[in-house]
């Protein structure tokens, strides 16, 4: 129990300081039951999690859906956008894209109870061949429970308001929200954070992911360049009049073949 002298000192203060024993701090600003931080024995025992969840740049109505992800080992992140929040082949196989990537055999999956968020982790798993996966869950808006990937969440936000100012500083205008670009921001962003973005331990959640350090070319977003399309040459005849080179807008590097990703004016 506090002493006299505390609780006139932290009324006089008007509850600027969350104290667990003043009545009207837990009944004003509480967020819950209070998680303990986890020891590292305790981790190694849950094993490997993925966190997931989705977000929005926008709180309009027609405003596109996000997923991100985060290996809670590495701490490396993905994103992706979405036609709607109902699972659709392309971001069932990202996200089981980003789950072999680790290497790992048996996974924790963690989400809050969002039924959408909880019906793709379990359609997700379906499509996971050899890595055995145990979902679990917290009550949405539980930010202690889920705080790891509300960080994540918050820095690619951050991430893409950067590359969304510089691009259109670049550019000398406005990006509309519709355009195009803008829907492959999140991969990059989080492709950034990934690669640059180092811990106290000097490596990157890419170096740890990969045990190697990012060596690709270093280019900026929507930055024109060039590259060889990649097209089927099966059954198709060859012609050397063919132009090689195709002029596009760099949006990344492919996750597993380090091939440049462009979107042409088309």
């Amino acid at each position: 129990r506090p002493s006299k002298g505390q609780v006139e000192e932290h009324e006089l203060e008007n509850h600027a300081v969350y104290r667990n024993w003043c009545p009207v701090c837990v009944e004003a600003r509480a967020t819950g039951s209070r998680h303990r931080p986890r020891t590292q024995q305790e981790k190694d025992e849950r094993g490997p999690t993925i966190h997931a969840d989705f977000f929005y740049m926008s709180t309009e109505e027609d405003s596109v859906p996000f997923l991100a992800l985060k290996s809670g080992v590495s701490g490396r992140l993905h994103a992706v956008a979405l036609q709607s929040k109902s699972p659709d082949d392309y971001v069932l196989k990202a996200f089981a894209r980003f789950v072999e990537e680790t290497g790992h055999k048996r996974v924790v999956f963690m989400s809050d109870n969002e039924p959408a968020l909880v019906k793709l982790k379990t359609m997700v798993d379906e499509h996971l061949k050899n890595v055995e996966v145990v979902h679990k869950t917290c009550p949405v808006g539980d930010h202690a429970a889920n705080g790891s990937i509300e960080v994540a969440v918050r820095e690619i936000k951050r991430q893409m308001r950067s590359l969304r100012l510089s691009l259109e500083r670049k550019l000398g205008c406005k990006l509309n929200d519709d355009n195009v670009l803008l829907s492959w921001m999140a991969s990059f962003a989080a492709q950034v954070i990934n690669c640059y973005r180092r811990d106290a331990s000097g490596k990157t959640s890419y170096e740890k992911e990969f045990g190697r350090k990012w060596m690709r070319p270093a280019l900026e977003f929507g930055e024109l360049t060039y590259m060889r399309e990649a097209v089927e040459r099966q059954n198709r005849p060859k012609r050397d009049w063919e132009q090689r080179m195709i002029e596009v807008r760099y949006i990344g590097h492919h996750s597993r073949s380090g091939s440049i990703l462009g979107l042409t004016s088309d």
